[in-house]
This record gives C-alpha cells, sequence and structure tokens, in this order.
C-alpha cells in the first residue's frame, strides 16, 4: 500500500552571530518504511523525532527533501497539486486534537460535507452519506446539526474520523487519534477503528505515544528516534524480544505492576544524555548509549533485517 525508499526532511537555520554557518536539522533523516494492504503500522517515538512531520510528507503537506513514496506502486514524491487531487481522495488523516481540527462555526454536516463537496459529489447523495458515516462511527444521526463545542471529546473524534472515511479511503493516517481522550473513551475509539477497518479493508499508519495502545492495535511496530527509523518488527516480536538499546529502554519506561521484560543493570544503562552536533555523522543514539564504540560515531547504521520481519540499525545487533 505505502512504501518509503530513504525519505529525508532538513530545515535549513539562518545564519546568526552566534553561528554564522548554515546548518541543517535532520527533523526526518532516511526513512525506509513499508506498509501492507489492510494492516495496522505503529509508529512510536518520543515528542520532537519526527513522526508528525513523516505522516505530512506522505500526505504531501510539506515537501520532502530526499527520497521516494510511493503508493500502491505509484511514485507520489514529485506529483504536483493537480496530479495527486485524484490520489487524494484515497490518503486522509484523523488528527490528535479533535477540538482544534474541527471548525466551531460549521455544523457537523457542514464538517463531514467539506471533503465530499471538493470532490463534487451531489447535494442529494452528500446528505445521505453524512447520515451513513455518523451511524458508522457510532453517533446518531441527529448529531449532524450540532456544534463541536456541543460534544464530548470522543464524539468530536467520531466526527473527525467520519470527515476522514468521507471519500473512501484506503489509508488512513491516525497522529495521535486517541491521545486526548480518557481511557474509557479510548478503548471505544480503539474498537471503532478496528471495526472500520474490518469492514472497509483500511490500512492504518498509527502515531502515538502510548507503548499499550499501539501494541493493541499494531500488526507492526517501527521505533523512531531522532528522525530515524532504529527499530521495525511485527508486534508481539518487538514487544517481546527488542533488540535496539532505545526500544528496550521505551518498553522499561511501560508502568506495569509485573514487568514481562526482564533487562538486566548494563543492558538498561543509558549514558547522561548530550547534545550531538546539528551535523552529527554518526549513529543518531551513541551519545546515550552505553555499548557505543568509534565507529558509532563516525558512521549511520542501515536498517538490515537481522531475523525475518525484524528490522534494525544498529553495528551491534549480537551484543545488544
Amino acid at each position: 500500500m505505502l512504501r518509503l525508499n530513504k525519505v529525508s526532511k532538513y530545515y535549513q537555520l539562518n545564519k546568526s552571530f552566534i553561528s554564522p554557518l548554515r546548518k541543517k536539522i535532520k527533523a526526518v533523516d532516511s526513512v525506509c518504511l513499508e506498509i501492507k494492504s489492510g494492516e495496522t503500522l505503529g509508529l512510536v517515538g518520543e515528542s520532537g523525532c519526527g513522526k508528525s512531520t513523516l505522516a505530512r510528507i506522505i500526505l504531501k503537506l510539506i515537501a520532502p527533501s530526499a527520497g521516494e513514496i510511493y503508493f500502491q506502486d505509484q511514485e507520489i514524491t514529485d506529483l504536483s497539486e493537480n496530479q495527486f487531487r485524484a490520489l487524494r481522495q484515497k490518503i486522509q488523516i484523523v488528527f490528535q486534537d479533535p477540538y482544534s481540527s474541527l471548525s466551531p462555526r460549521l455544523t457537523v454536516k457542514k464538517i463531514i460535507s467539506e471533503p465530499l463537496q471538493a470532490f463534487k459529489q451531489k447535494k442529494v447523495l452528500i446528505a445521505q452519506r453524512v447520515k451513513e458515516l455518523l451511524i458508522n462511527v457510532g453517533l446518531n444521526p441527529e448529531y449532524e446539526n450540532r456544534l463541536p463545542h456541543q460534544l464530548s471529546g470522543g464524539e468530536r473524534q467520531r466526527v473527525g474520523i467520519a470527515r476522514a472515511l468521507a471519500t473512501n479511503p484506503e489509508l488512513l493516517i491516525l497522529d495521535e487519534a486517541v491521545s486526548s481522550l480518557d481511557l474509557s473513551t479510548q478503548a471505544q475509539v480503539l474498537n471503532l477503528l478496528k471495526d472500520l477497518q474490518s469492514k472497509y479493508k483500511l490500512t492504518y499508519l498509527f502515531i502515538a505515544h502510548n507503548l499499550d495502545v499501539v501494541r493493541y492495535i499494531s500488526d507492526h511496530v517501527a521505533v523512531m528516534y531522532k528522525g530515524r527509523i532504529v527499530e521495525q518488527a511485527g508486534v508481539n516480536q518487538l514487544y517481546e524480544n527488542p533488540s535496539h538499546p532505545y526500544t528496550k529502554i521505551l518498553l522499561n519506561s511501560m508502568p506495569s505492576f509485573e514487568k514481562k521484560l526482564l533487562l538486566n543493570k548494563n543492558q538498561s544503562a543509558i549514558l547522561e544524555k548530550q547534545i550531538l552536533p546539528l551535523d552529527n555523522q554518526g549513529c543518531c543514539f551513541y551519545a546515550q548509549c552505553n555499548k557505543a564504540q568509534a565507529q558509532c560515531a563516525e558512521e549511520k547504521p542501515e536498517l538490515n533485517q537481522i531475523k525475518l520481519g525484524h528490522w534494525l540499525s544498529c553495528f551491534k545487533p549480537k551484543e545488544i
């Protein structure tokens, strides 16, 4: 369904009195990903690691600095907006904050109708489609005349999901779609997403911080750190047998009464965090890794397959 080949996004810093040389910030750095049709890829990592930037690159809201993006074996990297317009129906997004992503001046009906009107659907069909979508996301059709402030957080997110489904997409990007909801509402929305995926044969890119949520909904998981994918595997394989030091630290930080992931002090140790130079040419994690060596400071490890379906970006996969 979707394949990214060494996609990067760099931002150029302007010259200043303190820094007379122009430097680049690597928001996304040589990311390779693949999502199969009908599956869910969970993308996890700390705030600022580039997850949302990557989502906006896929949606062509921002242009990549390098790399290729393939959607259903068609390269879409350099397509113009007019050329990409037909494909935009097939790729939609659900944002993190359901309140700020919905216009406070529009009714639910108008919010869901907007993408249908943009693609010139007939008014009669639009009215029928809005009612159908509200039912599918678990809302009463009478809600179509309400404004966003008259809805709860969970109801607003359901409206956001209905809007994303309006054009019959095949790929849905869920950018922290449940992080602003309380636990019981999160569970309801996650079950809704699973039901919708089964019903409409949807493919999901699920971006989140909550590792329990990612494990529940994902088929595969990719771990991102400082703009790079450091590990990718099937959900059970990654959670039960992580290989990268950063992945181990992430999983070990999950609150639990009974830790299933047992790490000794040497494995779980992390050095005091240091600030790397913007033009760092080595591994993105070497300054914090207690297994780092000279090679890690000079070269970037490629994402290589260490087992069937398990990919790792590290020079010492057998020792970590």
